[in-house]
């Protein structure tokens, strides 16, 4: 006779129910070999099973393939639309391969089961599961190679443009300096010609600043009048980068002051197509916007200015001339010049940030026309400002 307090367990269509083992709201089923794929399903979920197979080590396949398999199917059933699970799909195969090529590069250093490491018969056994099937087998080879290319390119592009350096020597040296007028909301403004020429007079931090401002115009002399855009430069600006000439020289200190003969320096692709790239132009004078000044050089070939997309300047600059000078007497109002400074010997970025920032309430001593509303000088790493625009974008880009 059995005791009352033992009684036999439920049952439920001929199986006891796993002790331990309750059910979740929402998630159905618990993974397990009785959850199959529909008919729809059955070639994301082979794509995804022939992943598995290849990248995982063998015994973690043995004890986690079905578990690993209902997981999927549940993801892949909770999008809604072609577009949502092609893309679950493929995030779940480049996530197979990337954690069993981890987990079978660590098992060459561990014991026991976990010491096999990509088997022959592991990927034979794959392999004939393909052959056996070949229009799947294409079908999964396709849905591998896609992410996969997809990833890469992605990859390519963010390391483009976010991850390499700017192409001027020592690039981490660089630093965008703007002003932040908070009274007319204005987070990067460019910076007017007292500014300037406080900052020239009085950063120790700064081996080298400079600005830049385009304009257009017109380019006399043989071979015939041509529409350029030019950029004035004030003080520092390709020393600032670090640049060297190709041809000639560029435009200095020296050339930036008011009287001086005017210079002017060459792209390398406007000497190239308008003068043959002959190198015995430097040193010409020509007429610019009917006013007489000299070529004292060519730029690199590869030499861009990059700054970020508040400068406002020209797409492709032609010609650079020096501003000229007189820029203490210029009106507040004026703000031209953005501005890029290199960080002296011994110096970092976040030092140049350190003295501006001190300089600030001084200059609004210095100028009435500050008003009483709050000045500050805000210095970046120019890397950082250049890359802004497509920073969250491509990141998130990367992330999915």
């Amino acid at each position: 006779m059995t005791s009352p307090d033992r009684r036999e367990p439920e049952v439920q269509r001929g199986r006891a129910e796993r002790p331990g083992r309750s059910k979740r709201p929402g998630c159905g089923k618990q993974p397990g070999r009785g959850e199959r794929p529909a008919r729809g399903e059955r070639l994301w979920h082979s794509a995804f099973t022939a992943a598995v197979q290849v990248a995982y080590p063998r015994a973690h396949r043995v004890r986690f393939l079905d578990e690993m398999r209902v997981w999927f199917l549940r993801g892949l059933r909770a999008q809604r639309g072609t577009p949502a699970r092609t893309l679950y799909v493929m995030r779940a195969i480049v996530d197979a391969f990337l954690s069993g090529t981890a987990m079978r590069s660590s098992s060459v250093l561990l014991p026991g089961a976990w010491r096999p490491a990509l088997g022959g018969s592991d990927l034979r056994g794959a392999l004939r599961s393909l052959r056996r099937r070949p229009v799947r087998a294409a079908a999964v080879v396709l849905t591998l190679a896609v992410p996969m290319a997809v990833n890469t390119a992605v990859f390519g592009v963010v390391d483009a443009a976010l991850l390499r350096p700017l192409p001027y020597p020592e690039p981490d040296e660089l630093a965008a300096v703007w002003v932040r007028q908070t009274e007319d909301g204005i987070d990067r403004a460019r910076l007017a010609g007292p500014e300037l020429r406080f900052l020239w007079d009085e950063a120790r931090s700064v081996a080298a600043l400079g600005g830049i401002w385009s304009r257009f115009g017109t380019l006399g002399g043989e071979p015939g009048p041509e529409h350029v855009d030019v950029g004035y430069v004030a003080g520092d600006f390709f020393a600032a980068l670090g640049t060297s000439a190709a041809v000639g020289r560029l435009i200095e200190v020296g050339d930036d002051v008011e009287g001086a003969r005017g210079a002017m320096v060459l792209t390398y692709a406007l000497w190239e197509r308008r003068y043959g790239a002959d190198p015995g132009v430097v040193g010409r004078r020509v007429d610019f916007n009917g006013a007489p000044v000299t070529i004292v050089g060519v730029l690199p070939e590869d030499f861009r200015v990059l700054l970020p997309r508040e400068a406002s300047l020209a797409d492709r600059i032609d010609v650079f001339l020096p501003w000229g000078g007189g820029y203490a007497e210029m009106p507040m109002e004026w703000r031209f010049f953005a501005t890029v400074g290199r960080s002296a010997p011994g110096s970092t970025v976040e030092d140049i940030r350190a003295e501006l920032r001190t300089f600030a309430p001084l200059l609004q001593e210095r100028d009435a026309s500050y008003g009483d509303a709050p000045v500050e000088l805000v210095v970046e790493p120019l890397h950082r400002e250049v890359t802004a625009p497509q920073r969250v974008g491509l990141l998130t880009l990367l992330g999915s």
